[in-house]
């Protein structure tokens, strides 16, 4: 884990505004140093919260910070980014049913997600999709949700 600057900065929280920066690129620093994900900055920033206010254009590295970290609207410095982190659970529960969790984060990214109120009332009727996703999803990843651990 590299030193954070003077802002409590690490790579992972500078490297998200970059417009530039590959999904590829986000998940290497993740799978490097998955705690990086859920450190704040000394202004109680986050990774995901620096590529919503600069990087909001690249959808595969917003949706993969979400996954591997869900916030809520509270986390938000920036109201402009409402309607983009509700856009991103619901991407998450569109994906998160579709295959087994493999990865560290994403057990984290699930276990967040659903035993957070907050982060489930991003979508209407949250629990009752997530219910009605799990009874249509396979029994793997039944399992594999049941599985995952923080």
């Amino acid at each position: 884990l590299a030193s954070p600057d003077t802002n409590q900065q690490l790579p992972l929280h500078i490297i998200s505004a970059n417009n530039k920066l590959t999904l590829s690129m986000a998940r290497e620093l993740v799978e490097r140093s998955p705690e990086t994900i859920a450190i704040t900055d000394k202004y109680q920033n986050l990774p995901l919260t620096f590529a919503l206010a600069y990087n909001n254009a690249n959808r595969e590295v917003l949706n993969y910070l979400f996954a591997s970290h869900p916030i809520d609207l509270s986390t938000l410095k920036n109201k402009i980014s409402t309607s983009m982190l509700q856009s991103l659970a619901n991407d998450y529960v569109q994906n998160i049913f579709s295959h087994p969790l493999t990865t560290k984060e994403g057990e984290h990214g699930w276990t967040r997600f659903i035993s957070s109120p907050q982060i489930l009332n991003l979508l209407d009727d949250g629990e009752h999709i997530c219910a009605k996703k799990i009874e249509e999803c396979s029994i793997e990843v039944v399992k594999s949700l049941f599985a995952a651990k923080d």
